[in-house]
């Protein structure tokens, strides 16, 4: 060994044990170190105690050997500085010059360089004179340089070598501290400081660091006055003490665990020396500690959860067999199926040897097996299951969900308390709008029997006596449903119905009772598998993602070159019903379409199919219009009783606006909504409607004609009326802003813009009856108001939704010819219709 190997022995009374130097005499005899016991000998004639001779011999290491001499002489005698009584205040003052801000042992150096100074330039009297006024002692100081002159001495017949250069802070302060590790303090509360043994004291008030209070000090001495203090002390490094006391440090380890990256276990060590805490938490391998703690943790964590990077062929396969056993579990939402960890744990247990805790070491090993070692750790799938899962199956739980061809993959998750607990589809940003929100309501088929259930339970108790045992009922839709783009819920109503007579409401449905993994939960990720967001309202995401989705499709690159700018007709003979497109790394369906831009028309793709129509819509439109450019321009200057129908409409509209929408229906009624699939069929279009336009435009003319001067008339009829007729009133009112309102002849099929007068005399007919009858009209009022309020409900819904439903466009006309035959009998319906039929029909709605 080495002198720093040896620990001093202290008392239990703080003194030095003065025999410690003949235990390391003893040791270093065994060891046959012949230098270091030479040392030891030397020391133990030194005249300073054991605790100072160890700080000389760790100077030398620190090369701090010259300033450490100084500081060790000093504290070997008696401090030469002095403090009487009667002139306290006057020797803090002089002594004051001599403090450093960090260490009182600094002052010792201050000292001997100052005294020094003024000994080259003062003769003797004078010096004695300079320390009296300092307030030093002569003779103290004498003492120290004698004393410093003969540890010199020994030191150098010792061999000890001495700096050649000024030595810093920390190498100073580390020598130090090699004999003063039992007076440390740290700086627990206030100015308190706890020490060895739990010992608690406060720095000696002449200190310099008295108002300082470093978290780490320590002290040449520890005396108790008025009070418990430490002095000459200087601020250290809590490092410097694992250094230089590793060999009386104590340890306790806590929360061993695993670590991934470097493949060992780690834990939490805490350091102490004589019950002081030096390092409360430091992160060690901890496999060398505790081999079989450690091994433990490796078989759990590594090979048991997989939680280790490992490119073995068996730990491969292993980690694939497990994860297609959970995966198993996650879709039948069973957790019987995988054998646990602890059978998982045996098994790994048995095959590999003691000693192993770590990924280096395991990988060592493994190389070492031969191949028939190295078959046994392969796993069995028959080892792994409990139970069998055969009803598990990929039509029952398919890993992907077909939208218009194009297939999104599906995670199922198995854990109630977290927010992905049931199904998750992954969609790249580009393809969100693709997506049908009814198709997802039926989940697959392994889950739909169980939300089939709970839908019925989430019945009224008037509907859902009904359907009791609601399982049965479910099972039996289960076996006569098809999976398809109908709205689950309409789908069960149809199917109970026909089972057993009952009529569900629409609304009373209530799924926002359902479990949330009966739910589909959506992940929306970038091209670079990020997620964006994750939500179970698909709705909300598609609102969120418009414009990203809008954008990808012209920044993502495609693998053809079928889009186009500032094309004409002829492109009609190149547009191919479907293109294949890459987004964000998936292959999608797109379907390209004509594009207005401005005045232009381009070609571009969609990956939606309803996008790719309107757009196409609205960019056939504009190559008739840029066709027809002379031709509509004069039909627009002479549009039959224009001025009339202006004056007409401007309770509704501006004129210039009432023109352009009589243009575009024209457009749309003869060229856009014929059906062209290359240029000749759209000449031939052309030519025909282009003959047609006028006399389309003076039928047109006319019944706007017609139908807004019945409009103005009733304007007129609405006004002053008498209070009672006020809720009369409201509802007529009401109704005649939604058949006319600003662009009705854009969103008016004209099947039924023909029957606007028919629907406007209504009206007149109702107010000339409501003088004679106004009950009358209250009780057919309040039987229309409660269906057209339901109405209203569910097509803003279905707009919210971005769903389009012919079904609920034609409910919304059924309406309105149900108040012909409630206000004005004898204009005769177009068809049958009453209460009970509006209610039948209303349940049969599919798609909103």
């Amino acid at each position: 060994g080495h002198v720093e190997d040896f620990p001093f022995v202290e008392a239990p009374d703080n003194r030095l044990v003065n025999d410690g130097y003949k235990l390391l005499f003893e040791l270093n005899a065994i060891n046959q170190h012949n230098k270091v016991t030479s040392i030891g000998k030397k020391l133990a004639r030194l005249p300073i105690d054991p605790k100072l001779g160890r700080m000389l011999i760790e100077a030398e290491k620190e090369s701090a050997l010259n300033e450490v001499l100084i500081i060790v002489s000093a504290l070997a005698i008696q401090d030469p500085r002095e403090r009487p009584l009667d002139k306290q205040q006057a020797a803090d003052e002089a002594h004051k010059s001599l403090q450093d801000e960090r260490s009182d042992f600094m002052a010792f150096l201050n000292l001997w360089n100052r005294y020094h100074k003024q000994k080259k330039k003062l003769s003797g009297n004078k010096l004695r004179n300079w320390c009296k006024d300092n307030f030093l002692s002569w003779l103290r100081m004498r003492e120290w340089i004698d004393t410093h002159r003969q540890i010199h001495h020994m030191l150098k017949e010792i061999g000890l070598r001495f700096n050649q250069q000024d030595a810093d802070y920390a190498a100073i302060h580390r020598s130090l501290l090699t004999g003063l590790l039992s007076q440390l303090g740290f700086n627990h509360e206030a100015r308190e400081y706890t020490g060895a043994r739990n010992s608690k004291f406060h720095i000696f008030p002449g200190s310099g660091l008295f108002n300082k209070s470093p978290k780490w000090i320590m002290a040449a001495e520890i005396v108790e006055t008025s009070r418990v203090y430490a002095r000459v002390v200087a601020k250290i490094e809590p490092e410097w003490i694992e250094q230089k006391a590793g060999h009386l440090l104590k340890f306790s380890y806590s929360h061993p665990h695993w670590e991934k990256k470097p493949a060992q276990v780690a834990a939490y060590r805490q350091t102490s020396l004589y019950g002081l805490i030096v390092n409360p938490k430091q992160k060690i391998n901890y496999g060398p500690i505790d081999p079989k703690t450690g091994r433990d943790i490796f078989i759990t964590s590594a090979l048991v959860q997989g939680d280790y990077n490992c490119q073995a062929k068996f730990f491969l396969h292993n980690q694939q067999m497990i994860n297609e056993l959970q995966e198993l579990e996650a879709k039948s939402r069973r957790q019987d199926i995988l054998v646990d960890d602890e059978t998982l744990f045996q098994f790994y247990d048995e095959q590999i040897p003691e000693g192993i805790y770590s990924g280096a070491q395991f990988e060592h090993w493994l190389k070492q097996l031969d191949k028939q070692l190295s078959a046994k750790l392969f796993l069995k799938k028959q080892s792994l299951m409990r139970h069998d899962a055969t009803d598990i199956t990929s039509q029952r739980f398919p890993d992907h969900i077909e939208f218009n061809g194009n297939l999104f993959p599906l995670e199922y998750h198995f854990d109630p308390q977290n927010k992905r607990d049931g199904i998750t589809l992954i969609t790249p940003v580009g393809a969100l709008q693709t997506i049908n929100p009814q198709r997802c309501e039926w989940l697959v088929p392994g889950l739909l029997h169980e939300k089939i259930t709970a839908l019925i339970r989430s019945l009224p108790k008037p509907l859902r006596r009904h359907f009791v045992p609601a399982p049965d009922f479910a099972q039996a839709c289960v076996e006569s449903l098809t999976i398809s783009d109908l709205s689950l819920p309409i789908a069960i109503s149809n199917q109970l119905k026909k089972m057993t007579g009952i009529d569900i409401p629409y609304d009373a449905w209530r799924t926002e009772l359902l479990d949330s993994h009966l739910l589909m939960n959506f992940r929306v990720i970038d091209n670079r598998e990020i997620i964006l967001a994750e939500h179970r309202n698909l709705q909300l995401l598609k609102e969120r993602f418009a414009n990203e989705a809008s954008q990808q499709l012209t920044t993502e690159p495609t693998n053809h070159a079928i889009e186009q700018d500032d094309v004409n007709a002829s492109i009609l003979d190149n547009i191919p019903q479907q293109v294949d497109i890459n987004i964000q790394g998936v292959q999608m369906k797109a379907w390209p379409a004509l594009s207005k831009e401005g005045q232009k028309v381009a070609l571009r793709i969609f990956t939606s199919q309803a996008d790719a129509q309107q757009h196409h819509h609205q960019g056939l439109r504009q190559l008739y219009r840029n066709a027809l450019t002379e031709q509509l321009r004069h039909l627009k200057s002479n549009l039959p009783g224009i001025q009339q129908l202006c004056l007409q409409y401007t309770s509704i509209g501006n004129c210039d606006d009432l023109k352009q929408d009589i243009l575009t229906y024209l457009l749309d009624q003869l060229f856009t909504l014929q059906t062209v699939n290359n240029e000749a069929e759209f000449n031939t279009v052309l030519n025909t409607g282009r003959s047609q336009i006028f006399d389309k435009a003076r039928d047109l003319c006319l019944l706007l004609s017609e139908t807004l001067g019945i409009y103005q008339s009733l304007r007129k009829s609405l006004k002053n009326p008498p209070l009672i007729w006020l809720d009369a009133i409201n509802d007529i009112q009401e109704q005649l802003n939604q058949l006319l309102h600003p662009h009705f002849l854009l969103s008016t099929d004209p099947q039924w813009l023909t029957h606007y007068p028919r629907y406007l005399r209504a009206i007149q007919k109702r107010l000339d009856k409501l003088q004679d009858n106004p009950q009358r009209d209250r009780q057919n009022r309040l039987a229309v108001q409660a269906l057209w309020n339901n109405y209203k409900q569910r097509a803003q819904h279905a707009e919210k939704q971005h769903i389009h439903s012919a079904q609920l466009d034609y409910y919304r006309w059924m309406l309105e010819e149900y108040r012909i035959s409630l206000f004005a009998q004898e204009l005769k319906t177009l068809f049958p219709v009453s209460e009970k039929r509006l209610k039948e029909y209303w349940n049969k709605i599919d798609d909103a």
